[in-house]
């Protein structure tokens, strides 16, 4: 049965074979096909549970198929049987779990989980001896060795009166062989009077009280699932179990997360309303099932009683005591010697038994099976490792034109070239705690125990010579066999952005070509078919015209369409200072190329304050979105020469910063040339070793930031868009933000957020590829000429430093004008406060309110007046430290300030204080601002260094 082809209930039957756990459902089952083909054999038929590409063939004839249908209404289904046998297979794991774990807690040993056992129930119980846990694991093995282990714990479901509710009844048969115990012996294998009560213990303390309480009552069938009772109550019990006991003790087999468990009951109580879209089950098909289901159960009863042998208390008679207590046997010299003898000794018993020709051909179906699963065994352990390596963004090759294998250890890595030797010994290194903590997840103690080692095998018949035997288990060592052709093997190589695929192979292609692009998870999203809805409702024709000389020129001026939904939407926001022209080109300009990693031919030009540029922008945003390795700031430090070639391959993103070097190799004739090529040319072309000619596309777009404008600038401001950036304090202020630190933290949980909005944002491809003519480009091209007189404003700075220190309210007579008065009154009352004050958040209004000639913003009048005075530079804030005795302490307490003032911080006019005047003491950290600790005096200005970053590390973690 194709259940992709059953439109409504195929994430249904997808629910029901994750739950009932097909993966260890029976030892007829072919595990190497697991992924793709879902089957069990009842009858020596073959049960389809899931859509496949193939089937198994019988003697490749046409298979016999008995159609999975768990909503049936009859009893007598194999439909039943699975899940029956599920629920059998679930509970024999978790009696192996259980006593593990509860043995390995009384031995010392670490534990997953163990915190989930109350200590005082751990501590009433035996301890157990060093024996213990192999005696447990022999007894386990050999009762567990009928079908379905039933013998370790079974249970019926009885409908008491009417289908409406159903009791379920549990049998523990190995607990009540536990109890008639006879001359400490069960099945061969003699247990201590503390092994037993142990055993014991275990049993009534973790299982059977747990699971009495569970099903104490009836089990009700909704009137919604009344079609369906047998089905409703056999899921039920899966799901209570596997509820219960990982809710306490964390244990859970299933494929499906313990989160969904509350879906589970939403789908069991409605499973009538699936019966009108349900296939329909012939009568014939229907009577090929119960027939399979009764075979089924006489094939179990005829096979079982060879083994059930094992259970005869007259079991001491027919074999000596000798052969009986393996574990007193007093010639064997290690507990390794024990367990093999006691295994040989225990076949040996097997065999005279199972004599009958039903068992022998079970035996043979088991061995066939045994042989079958060595191998899965083998492929599954690779799969292991390569589902590593791919979930990690880790990759491995092989590589013919040098003829060594490639490993990458994540996205962004360096390439280590190895030979065979080496990438099995580096491999062996670089996934051993991936793989034990895999492992762990499944609390294998003894997979837990032993060192890993991955060994590369050219071809099958070197499997006999590297397969882990027992000699080899014993060496603690857990081989991990890796087949040459599982690992790509390439020839060439190449950079394609369109594709997300690292490793490709053309039709007439024999090798692999490897993509020297692999998209960080953010350009992932350029391939998921996911619609989302944009955010921005503005038109961009309403924003831009093109004039005549291809620039595009502001148009409207509404500001209340600019909706925004991510902090670092906002943060571009302030940084080109709220304006909505620049805003929006930033955004399509960033987005266009996000969505195609095409560039548009222009660059964006930021100029001002490189701590928001450059740190930013560029390094928290920029090169986290597209992938560092993709990224390259043109300079000395970055680019070992000036060859274009070399800077273009390979690169998404180019960045100019200041270059102040003046010994560089990127002067200014040749910046502008590199400029030029990068944004006007397709691609560069060179002449290898070989003297062949290699080609590189450029894709790179171009992001310039700048103190001020270079001039190399001014010769390609056609292809350049230049905006003038607020500074880092402004933009904090703006953003509502305490410090960089917060920034950074806001900045990097938005980084999913915001490339989902660059993902759906409507993308203009014509505004990109044309510059945006600002009042800054203007100004660069002498298009505007500045009417600002440098000499006048000298003067007038000077005029403004004087007015402040002679406290002459009547310069500032225009301040009334702003804010209705209320700053010129804070000035006032700062003026006559003490010894005399001034407000330095209000400087920029004092000034442009009383000089035609303007600052743009705070910083350019501060730095100018910091320049002209020492007193624009004094501390002002309060200066808390943690001593090196981790003791909090004012160093330096602001001046207070009032009502009048407005609460705000006050400079001092005479008697002020220096930050460099200040003295922080060896070992103490600067806890209310980490800006800038040199401005201060140190006894050991590397030391403080040092732990102010520590200090900035282990709060960053904190946040």
């Amino acid at each position: 049965m194709y259940l992709s082809n059953i439109t409504g209930i195929l994430s249904f039957y997808e629910y029901i074979i994750k739950t009932l756990e097909l993966s260890c459902i029976s030892s007829y089952l072919y595990n190497k096909y697991l992924k793709d083909n879902r089957h069990v054999k009842y009858d020596n038929k073959q049960m389809v549970c899931a859509d496949s590409p193939y089937f198994i063939y019988d003697n490749y004839k046409n298979p016999i198929n008995i159609e999975f249908n768990p909503l049936n209404e009859q009893e007598e289904s194999c439909s039943h049987l699975l899940i029956n046998d599920s629920i059998h297979q679930y509970l024999k794991y978790l009696i192996y779990n259980l006593f593990n774990k509860l043995i390995n807690i009384k031995n010392g040993i670490p534990t997953n989980n163990a915190h989930k056992f109350e200590k005082n129930q751990i501590d009433i119980l035996q301890n157990p001896t060093k024996n213990t846990i192999f005696k447990f694991n022999n007894l386990f093995n050999i009762v567990s060795a009928t079908s379905f282990s039933k013998n370790i714990i079974d249970f019926s479901i009885d409908f008491i009166n009417s289908s409406n509710s159903a009791k379920v009844h549990f049998k523990y048969h190995l607990y009540d062989a536990l109890c008639t115990i006879q001359n400490n012996t069960i099945f061969g294998i003699y247990l201590e009077d503390s092994e037993i009560t142990l055993f014991k213990q275990i049993y009534e303390n973790y299982i059977i009280n747990i699971i009495n309480n569970l099903f104490n009552k009836d089990i009700k069938i909704p009137e919604n699932s009344s079609r369906y009772p047998r089905f409703y109550v056999l899921m039920m019990i899966r799901v209570i179990l596997q509820e219960a006991f990982f809710e306490k003790y964390n244990i859970s087999f299933t494929m499906n997360t313990p989160k969904k468990l509350s879906e589970s009951y939403e789908i069991l109580s409605n499973l009538n309303k699936f019966i009108k879209i349900l296939p329909q089950i012939s009568e014939q098909q229907q009577e090929f099932d119960r027939q399979s289901y009764k075979n089924e159960l006489e094939i179990r009863k005829a096979s079982e009683p060879d083994w059930l042998i094992l259970k005869d208390h007259n079991m001491p008679t027919i074999l000596s005591n000798q052969e009986l207590e393996v574990a007193n046997d007093k010639n064997m010299d290690t507990l390794t010697k024990l367990i093999e003898t006691a295994n040989q000794k225990y076949n040996r018993r097997v065999y005279n038994f199972l004599a009958n020709e039903q068992v022998n051909l079970f035996i043979q179906n088991y061995n066939e099976m045994k042989n079958n699963q060595e191998w899965s065994e083998i492929f599954y352990w690779q799969s292991l490792v390569l589902n590593i390596l791919n979930e990690n963004g880790a990759s491995l090759w092989f590589d013919t034109r040098i003829d060594k294998y490639c490993f990458r250890s994540k996205i962004g890595g360096n390439i280590i070239h190895e030979n065979k030797e080496g990438i099995s010994e580096l491999l062996s290194r670089a996934l051993k705690d991936r793989i034990t903590n895999f492992l762990n997840r499944f609390n294998s103690v003894f997979f837990a125990n032993h060192a890993i080692e991955i060994v590369l095998v050219h071809k099958l018949n070197g499997i006999q010579n590297q397969k882990l035997k027992q000699s080899e288990r014993a060496s603690n060592v857990i081989k991990i066999l890796l087949f040459e052709n599982a690992i790509p093997t390439i020839d060439d190589d190449k950079f394609d952005v369109q594709s997300p695929m690292e490793f490709s192979q053309d039709y007439n292609h024999l090798f692999y070509t490897r993509n020297r692009f692999v998209p960080t998870k953010y350009l992932l999203k350029r391939f998921n078919n996911t619609n989302l809805t944009s955010n921005n409702a503005t038109s961009f024709d309403n924003l831009f015209t093109l004039n005549e000389d291809s620039y595009l020129l502001e148009t409207m001026k509404d500001t209340s369409n600019c909706r925004r939904s991510s902090f670092i939407e906002d943060l571009i926001f302030y940084l080109v200072n709220e304006d909505i022209h620049s805003y929006y080109y930033v955004m399509n300009w960033l987005a266009y190329f996000f969505h195609n990693l095409q560039k548009s031919g222009t660059a964006l030009v930021l100029i001002g304050d490189q701590e928001v540029t450059q740190n930013i922008l560029w390094d928290k945003i920029i090169k986290e979105i597209f992938g560092l390795q993709y990224c390259i700031t043109i300079n000395d430090k970055e680019c070992n020469t000036a060859s274009y070639f070399d800077i273009a391959k390979d690169k998404l993103f180019f960045h100019i910063g200041d270059i102040t070097d003046a010994a560089t190799k990127f002067d200014d004739e040749t910046l502008y040339r590199l400029v030029k090529d990068l944004l006007v040319k397709k691609s560069i072309t060179r002449l290898n070793k070989e003297n062949e000619q290699e080609e590189s596309i450029i894709h790179g777009q171009m992001i310039i930031t700048a103190k001020n404008p270079s001039p190399y600038i001014k010769r390609a401001l056609s292809k350049c868009t230049i905006i003038r950036v607020n500074d880092m304090d402004t933009i904090i202020e703006k953003l509502g933000v305490p410090d960089e630190l917060i920034l950074e933290d806001k900045i990097e949980k938005d980084l999913e957020n915001f490339t989902n909005v660059l993902q759906s944002f409507n993308r203009n491809y014509k505004f990109t590829k044309y510059a945006m003519d600002t009042k800054h480009r203007q100004e660069i091209s002498g298009n505007k000429t500045s009417n600002i007189n440098k000499e006048d404003i000298e003067k007038e700075i000077d005029d403004f430093i004087q007015a402040i220190k002679d406290k002459n309210i009547e310069y500032f007579e225009k301040v009334k004008e702003a804010e209705g008065g209320a700053i010129y009154e804070r000035l006032k009352n700062a003026f006559n406060y003490e010894d005399g004050y001034f407000i330095g958040q209000d400087l920029l209004h004092y000034y442009n309110a009383t000089h035609e000639q303007k600052f743009e913003n705070k910083k350019q009048l501060t730095d100018k007046l910091k320049e002209k005075d020492e007193m624009f530079a004094q501390e002002v804030k309060t200066l808390k430290i943690l001593t090196a005795e981790q003791k909090e302490k004012v160093l330096f307490p602001a001046h207070k300030t009032s009502k009048d003032t407005n609460y705000k911080e006050l400079y001092k006019i005479n008697g002020y204080t220096l930050a460099k005047d200040i003295t922080i003491p060896y070992g103490a950290i600067i806890i209310s601002s980490q800006d800038n600790i040199k401005k201060y005096k140190h006894d050991n200005i590397d030391n403080a260094i040092k732990i102010h970053e520590e200090y900035k590390e282990s709060k960053a973690k904190k946040v």
